[in-house]
């Protein structure tokens, strides 16, 4: 069983009711809580949202489009093999990095200027690789390590729509496209234990196949 969690603040007055769907092995179930930061606006409130596989466990990461509302909350989930999956009224997504049979994608992400009518980022696989979807740019520097399945998430830069961060298995955090350096940060050499990375613009990292 695969299960994924994920905390949005998005703006809204209207109350929302909890919601959960199922289809075959996958549950998407969506709340609303009491979690919501004191310096966050009146009219804002915090939303969860989860996802379980019961099945084979391939469910790798999610992503909340920013321009959701506790009415309607829309985005992507990635699986193993780097299918990009819509919920909530979301786009469909045709054209993305995809790896038949083998469970190597690790995370997804958004470019800062995602939105329910322009779906845009991109997927990480476990070399670190990084491959835009949608309306994304193309990104040709990125940390890679060739044959090595250490890459854990990523994350976009919301300075710019061209960049993030990967955050590798020892905890170093290593910049893509046009994204500056990052330090420090806290790093486990030899220690293959950080599973994840988070950020603004409703980014979430991936989760380590177990």
């Amino acid at each position: 069983m695969t299960r994924l969690g994920l905390a949005v603040i998005v703006a809204g007055a209207g109350p929302l009711t909890s919601c959960s769907l199922v289809s075959g092995n996958i549950s998407l179930t969506v709340r609303q809580t009491d979690l919501s930061p004191k310096s966050a606006p009146k009219d804002f409130k915090t939303i969860e949202i989860e996802i379980v596989n019961s099945g084979s466990g391939v469910a790798r990461g999610i992503v909340i489009l920013p321009d959701s509302t506790p009415g309607s909350v829309a985005g992507y989930t990635l699986d193993g093999y780097g299918g990009i999956h819509p919920f909530g009224g979301a786009l469909g997504i045709s054209s993305f990095a995809y790896w038949l049979g083998w469970d190597i994608a690790r995370g997804i992400t958004l470019s800062p200027n995602a939105s329910k009518t322009n779906p845009a980022g991109w997927t990480l696989d476990g070399y670190g690789g990084v491959h835009q979807f949608g309306g994304a740019p193309a990104i040709t520097n990125f940390a890679y390590w060739n044959g090595w399945d250490i890459a854990r998430g990523i994350i976009s830069w919301t300075g710019s729509g061209k960049g993030g961060w990967v955050l590798e298995g020892y905890g170093g955090i290593h910049p893509f496209g046009d994204a500056p350096s990052i330090a420090p940060f806290a790093y486990w050499l030899g220690w293959d234990i950080a599973v994840s990375a988070s950020g603004p613009s409703s980014n979430t990292g991936s989760r380590r196949r177990t």
